[in-house]
């Protein structure tokens, strides 16, 4: 009888469980973000290898890349074909190692390296703004300013903020320390950090990917209610055996 009391308070207790299912797993974009500036030209190779070996870590992710200078300019839309992207980037090198600067990202009269608005504009190619998503932006900087911006690098981070959206910074190691700061500063309102790059050396992007896990594990549990069931097998399988191994019992004792 006792298994039987058991089942019942089981069925009680409205065990639940929640899907996990592709469409909830594959709810993870990321933006790479990348200043191409005249300043940030030695690392441009170190840069796009950072973030091929972040695209090889995150396997289902929706991935998308914007270049910025002055303006920014997009090298390719939010996309879940990982060998569309890898090709895209590889495209990207061979037009940023060239000696003419990307079309459509400069404009003298403003100035360049215009960190905030590159940031803000990055922000906003996000797509699918109502749905419970895992967002990061990989922000690749000096974070050096030259210029007037519409946008500060604060106001810029607070829109990030807004929008859900986790920035991490990479910058060249041996940046200016106040620029560090900054950003580090910036990027870690919205959850995010900043990662300094060594030329020649692997980037740990692992820390990077270890974030968007761990976002994604906040978008599954604020989907969590509509996704949810109860689970009432267990209890009552728990309450039909005990109340036949109690009836077995009893007819034994007659």
């Amino acid at each position: 009888m006792s298994l039987a009391l058991a089942g019942l308070a089981l069925l009680g207790s409205r065990f639940v469980m929640v899907t996990d299912d592709s469409e909830v797993v594959r709810q993870r974009d990321v933006v790479l973000c990348m200043d191409v500036s005249g300043s940030m030209v030695p690392v441009v190779e170190d840069v796009l290898d950072t973030y091929l070996a972040l695209v090889d870590e995150l396997t289902e992710e929706r991935i998308g890349f914007v270049m910025f200078d002055a303006n920014a300019v997009t090298g390719f839309a939010l996309t879940d074909d990982h060998d569309e992207i890898a090709v895209r980037l590889a495209a990207a090198r061979a037009e940023l190692l060239g000696e003419e600067p990307v079309a459509g990202t400069t404009a003298p009269s403003s100035g360049s390296s215009l960190v905030g608005d590159g940031l803000a504009s990055c922000v906003q190619h996000f797509d699918r703004p109502d749905e419970q998503r895992a967002r990061t932006l990989v922000l690749a900087t000096d974070n050096l300013l030259s210029g007037d911006s519409i946008y500060t690098l604060q106001e810029a981070a607070g829109l990030a903020l807004e929008r859900h959206v986790m920035v991490f910074g990479v910058m060249p190691r041996g940046t200016q320390a106040h620029a560090v700061a900054e950003l580090r500063g910036q990027a870690s309102r919205t959850h995010g950090d900043v990662l300094l790059l060594t030329p020649g050396e692997p980037t740990n992007t692992a820390v990077i990917s270890r974030a968007v896990a761990a976002q994604e594990r906040s978008a599954l549990l604020a989907t969590a209610q509509e996704r949810s069931f109860d689970v009432t097998a267990p209890g009552v399988l728990a309450t039909l055996l005990g109340l036949a191994m109690a009836t077995a019992a009893e007819r034994r004792r007659r």
